[in-house]
């Protein structure tokens, strides 16, 4: 994001925009972590140490979690504060209620999927895991497109 942010602006990005590259990339990596988490078994058979390997299961689900829930509210806030920079009324929180569902939407899934795999010994837990974390690839394409809008409508809408 900060490439392209770069690639169309001669200079160098607000504090505001920059929270809103960093957080949105620290909530995409956290629902990405899911999948990795999901292939624990075949990573560690392999030898592979990835971010699930180090923290295990029960780890990885937590620092998922957290990296959605601040980063999700990070980009709801940065945009916010953009479209309040960009004086549109209410800083255009209008804009943000599809992201904000996707976003609670998503967080609560790994909530609950953290309750799943802290409840029982990790064989089990990725056979209860792995059903929630298919839905990993809508919770990237929710959060990714109703992020999109909110960021379209704040940059396209004029303020009245």
């Amino acid at each position: 994001m900060l490439l392209v942010v770069r690639t169309f602006s001669t200079t160098f990005p607000g504090a505001a925009l920059l929270a809103l590259v960093f957080c949105y990339g620290a909530m995409q990596e956290g629902i990405i972590l899911v999948n990795t988490a999901e292939d624990l078994p075949e990573d560690r058979a392999a030898g592979i140490r990835t971010t699930a390997v180090a923290l295990g299961l029960r780890g990885t689900i937590a620092l998922a979690t957290v990296m959605v829930a601040l980063g999700g509210a990070g980009v709801a806030a940065s945009l916010a504060t953009l479209g309040a920079l960009h004086g549109l009324p209410f800083g255009g929180l209008p804009y943000l209620g599809p992201l904000a569902c996707a976003y609670t939407w998503v967080v609560l899934e790994l909530v609950l999927a953290f309750r799943l795999v802290s409840s029982v010994e990790q064989d089990d837990a990725l056979t209860k895991l792995r059903p929630r974390a298919r839905r990993m690839p809508l919770w990237i394409t929710a959060t990714a497109w109703t992020t999109l809008f909110a960021a379209a409508a704040l940059t396209f809408t004029q303020p009245r």
